[in-house]
Formats: C-alpha cells, structure tokens, sequence
C-alpha cells in the first residue's frame, strides 16, 4: 500500500491505497488522526474484549509460564487513542506471585493497520494509589487505527500475548493455591473495561512408590488437555532422594505423538524406562505449564531386575544410565577390595523391560570402557548367561547356561549370544562383571542392549 503523511495544525492525514497482489489500485481511504497532538480522540468506541486462558480451566504448574491472549475487536473506521491495559503483574515484586515477562502482538486483522505481529512490550511500572508495596504495570498503545478495507468482522482484532512468570514463595505448598489476574483496560477518555481470569496452581504431580520402580508409561487425563507436546511442554523427571530432580533422557524418542486413548486417558509409552522411587511429570518454564492429572505406568523393580547385595537399590538406579541410549552416560560397577554393597555386578533382568518377549535366541550387547569381555580374565572379567530350561530355581544360583562371545569383542563392546531354546529360557538374562582391585583403569559400564539373534 502507498502512504502520504501530511501534518496540518498538529493534525495527520494518511492516505492509503490498498492494492491487489497483480498491483491493481483496490480502495484508498484517507483518515485524519493525532498522535500526542491537539485533536481529540472520540469520547467512546464501540470495542469489545475477550481475555483466553491457554491451559483448559485454567490450571497451571507453578514455576511455569502463564499465557494468556487479550483479545481486542476495535471499531470499524474509526481512530482512537491512546489505549492503556493495567496488569497487576509487575516485575520484581516480592509481594506478588506472579512476574511480567513480556507482551507481544501475535495477531492482527488487515484493518487494523497502526498494532503488527510482532510488536513487542515492556510495562511501565507505577504504583496503585501510592502504595509503596502494591504496583502494577501500564502498557500503552498510542492509537489504535482501524481503516474500514474489510467487512469481515475478524479484521478489526488484534490479539495480544502476554507471559506471566509463576514464581514466588505464595505457591510453595502442597496440593493447589487459587489465584486471581485481573487488568483494566482504558480505550476512550470515558470508557473501561474490567476482565479477570480465576486460576489455580499446583505443585508438579509426583506420585507415591511405595518402592523402587520401572516406569514404562504414562497415563494423562484427556478431559483436562489442551495441547500435549512432548518435551517441549510436558517433562518427566525423576529423582535419587526426592529432592533433586532431572529431566529423564531423550525424551524427544519417548512418545508415541498421539499417545493410545484408555477410558478418560492418553496413554504414552516411553521407549526408554526410568528406575526410581521418584517421579513427577513437570512442565518447560519457558511454555505454558498447564498442570493435568497424570498416572505414571509403573512395575516394581525387584519383579523385572535383581542386583545381588545392592544396599538401598544405589547401585540398581544407576542403571538409568545404561538404559537412556546414551553411550556417554556410563558408570563404574563396584570394585572388589573398595566397594562391599556389593563387592560385584551380578544382575538378573526380565527381558520384558526391553518390550521384548522372545522365546527365540537373543544377543546381549554390552557397551562401555576398558572392558575384559573374557570370564576367565584377571583382574576383571564378565559373563552373560541364560536360565536353563526349568528355570533357575532360585534369584542368583547357578542353575544357568553360558552365553558365547560373538568374536568380535573389544575394549568397548562386547557381543553375546544366547542360544536360548523355549519361554522359560529366553524370558531372562544374567550380567556378571567383577574387578578385583583395578583402579587404574576400571571397566566403565555405558548401554546395555538385548536383540533377537
């Protein structure tokens, strides 16, 4: 479109033509208006005001981002100005839970020409009726235009985003705290609007494991989401003590997108279990944190893996690190001479914790550093081996089968196969690695893998 700007007596003319994609002349409007200047605005307009929540009855997660949409339909050909929202969130306030982070224009129809996708505010920060510890923050648009080129009501809004930090020491308890954003909008020397949004905040879900566990899934309650995406809005972390938490590996490779629907929930199956006591799905404090009811898909560990004389399961959460498809993530199993809980690695594990039920020969890929594949060897060793075909008839006895090495063993990999013959032998694998006494250079344990031979 072409713009003329001529200043008469403080006044602004701007002519616009609007023009077709071939470039053929469409309409051309011309509009008086002031910006600071001596002609006065209308005493009132005809707009009308929504503000939207961007998490379904609006339930957030505290320490996350509140988003929420004001969303302005101004009048059709007319100039107006200044308007100014009011937001009780301002920054770097002790005494509030809720800190601006920015506001930006994410939409706006052809009409309303003077807002853009894109523009970006800061808040003026002031007081409430001189209060020296309640403030609150203006944003100012010094006019708003709208030139009648289109009839289509969706051309005379525009949408404002604004992000709110949820931080501070209200929200620290247990269960949910209900809060309450309200803002005031002046758009005419006359007229307001009021609009507030009534929302609760909870503390990141984390269900009570009785014991030590292989998380496999996850169940989140359909009739509460709005938009799933994963990791970018939802994380699952896990914990040593439950106090600590991380974000669980690769989560980019957990979900299946869609996830399976299972009554009034999404189940999502992780391709990478998690061991732990402690779990919690959380939230990307850079997105919105809308908090969802969630049951995480759980087994105990003691029914899929044994760690022979591992002492308040230390040695079987490391294994975190070989399950998250990670071969920089590693660990040293115990060093006999140093290490007492136990004195050596030797695992049983149900097959079932891969998504595997074989009842076929398997090949077990052990993956890591300075590793002696051979279970003759001196000062360390390893062995894989299988149950023999009535079972083992008890956790760690030796009523087993060797595994054979494949040939093509190294420092770093070691192959076994497994010519396992029906269910009962194939439904299992043992691990046996020891070291006596090498400090030097210790075995470091990184991915371990079972495929079907």
């Amino acid at each position: 479109m072409d713009r003329v700007d001529v200043v008469q007596n403080d006044v602004h003319l701007l002519n616009i033509t609007a023009k077709s994609s071939g470039g053929t002349d469409l309409e051309r409007v011309s509009v008086m208006f002031t910006v600071g200047g001596k002609k006065a605005y209308p005493n009132s307009s005809n707009y009308e005001f929504q503000m939207l929540s961007e998490c379904k009855d609006n339930n957030y997660v505290q320490n996350t981002l509140m988003s929420v949409k004001i969303i302005v339909d101004t009048e059709t050909g007319v100039v107006s100005g200044p308007m100014v929202l009011e937001l009780p969130i301002p920054q770097n306030n002790t005494m509030s839970g809720l800190y601006f982070r920015k506001a930006e224009v994410v939409d706006a129809g052809k009409n309303v020409i003077c807002v853009c996708p894109g523009d970006s505010f800061q808040l003026n920060v002031t007081t409430w009726n001189g209060s020296i510890e309640w403030k609150k923050g203006i944003i100012t648009f010094p006019v708003i235009c709208n030139f009648n080129f289109s009839r289509d009501p969706l051309a005379n809004r525009f949408v404002l985003k604004v992000d709110i930090d949820i931080v501070g020491t209200e929200w620290d308890r247990n269960g949910s705290h209900s809060g309450y954003f309200g803002y005031i909008a002046k758009y005419s020397t006359t007229q307001r609007w009021v609009g507030g949004l009534a929302f609760d905040v909870h503390q990141p879900t984390t269900p009570n494991l009785s014991e030590t566990s292989i998380i496999t899934g996850i169940l989140v309650n359909y009739s509460a989401l709005t938009n799933v995406t994963w990791p970018d809005r939802y994380i699952v972390q896990y914990s040593a003590d439950g106090i600590t938490y991380i974000d669980a590996p690769n989560q980019t490779d957990f979900w299946n997108t869609n996830g399976t629907r299972v009554n009034t929930n999404l189940k999502y199956l992780m391709n990478v279990p998690i061991i732990s006591k402690y779990v919690r799905l959380s939230t990307d404090p850079n997105t919105s944190g809308c908090w969802v009811n969630n049951y995480f898909v759980t087994t105990p560990a003691a029914t899929v893996l044994k760690i022979w004389g591992d002492v308040n399961d230390t040695l079987l959460f490391k294994f975190n690190k070989i399950f998250d498809r990670n071969p920089a993530t590693c660990f040293v199993p115990p060093i006999n001479g140093r290490d007492t809980n136990p004195p050596m690695l030797w695992l049983r594990m149900n097959l079932s914790i891969f998504n595997l039920t074989l009842g076929a020969p398997y090949n077990v890929t052990v993956t890591g550093e300075n590793l002696l594949c051979d279970r003759h060897s001196s000062p360390k060793s390893m062995h894989v081996a299988y149950p023999h075909e009535t079972k083992s008839r008890y956790d760690f006895d030796g009523y087993i089968r060797f595994c054979t090495l494949s040939g093509n063993d190294s420092s770093t990999q070691c192959t076994f196969n497994c010519p396992c013959t029906n269910s009962v032998s194939c439904n299992e694998t043992f691990v046996y690695m020891r070291n006596d006494g090498d400090t030097i250079n210790p075995a470091r344990l990184c991915e371990l893998q079972v495929t079907v031979a």
